[in-house]
């Protein structure tokens, strides 16, 4: 793939998210993909085909009233890319880390994308401390 063709996927990736459009993102996954979240370098989910990464995303979904996330800088590296977001989002229920239904969280979080055969192989999510 093209550096262009990855970065609309990319783009068109997170436009759904945005949207809570669970469909509009499955419908640019490998059916291998796969999904791991990392907060301060720790995996807090992973997931392996579609079928795992559609159940982790629709639950994460309900927890979220709102949720913005906007590209700051995309680099591309060997079979992917590598963006810069800006997340912000307002939780919908209290999570068992103490935070409340109603708070804001607004912090960066680091993805990588990788690609194989068209469409998103592997994405990898880290963030840390909230700003």
């Amino acid at each position: 793939m093209e550096s262009g063709e990855k970065e609309r996927m990319i783009r068109t990736y997170l436009e759904a998210c945005n949207a809570s459009d669970v469909e509009g993102m499955m419908a640019l996954l490998h059916p291998e993909v796969l999904f791991c979240n990392l907060f301060r370098e720790r995996i807090t989910v992973a997931t392996r085909g579609k079928s795992e990464f559609r159940s982790v995303t629709e639950h994460a979904m309900t927890l979220y009233k709102s949720r913005k996330q906007e590209i700051l800088s995309l680099t591309e590296i060997p079979s992917g890319m590598v963006a810069s977001i800006h997340q912000e989002a307002e939780l919908a229920v209290d999570l068992p880390n103490g935070m409340k239904a109603g708070e804001r969280t607004d912090g960066i979080v680091i993805s990588e994308f990788m690609f194989k055969d068209g469409l998103l192989c592997s994405i990898t999510d880290s963030s840390g401390e909230e700003r």
